[in-house]
């Protein structure tokens, strides 16, 4: 089992931000470990506008055990892309502005960026 820690999410975070998403993506407002209600929920990203400035944030919400690193660092790159859909986009879904990443994931990582994460 791999346990992340806020520090493992910043350090991933930093990684891919630079890979992936050339630094365009703020660090996560906030993040936070918990047991999900269902077992298939790895991880979740939530979209905020802040009342005074609307300004765009979100927050990382993951189960605090995975079964491998790989599987933790495939739903950080899933939920940043979603980070990523909010901030520059609008939206947090499956679609065309989520689907367009999966081409870079995938051929400059060793992931498969998919709607769903296969829980090991």
């Amino acid at each position: 089992m791999y346990k992340p820690t806020k520090k493992d999410c910043k350090f991933w975070f930093n990684y891919y931000n630079e890979l992936l998403f050339d630094h365009k993506l703020k660090q996560f407002r906030k993040i936070k470990f918990t047991k999900f209600q269902k077992e298939c929920y790895l991880g979740w990203c939530i979209g905020y506008i802040s009342p005074k400035r609307k300004i765009r944030y979100s927050k990382l919400i993951l189960t605090p055990e995975f079964t491998s690193i790989d599987l933790f660092k495939i739903t950080l790159i899933h939920e940043m892309v979603h980070h990523y859909q909010w901030l520059f986009h609008k939206v947090i879904n499956h679609g065309k502005t989520f689907t367009k990443w999966k081409e870079k994931v995938e051929k400059l990582t060793t992931y498969e960026l998919s709607e769903r994460i296969p829980i090991e």
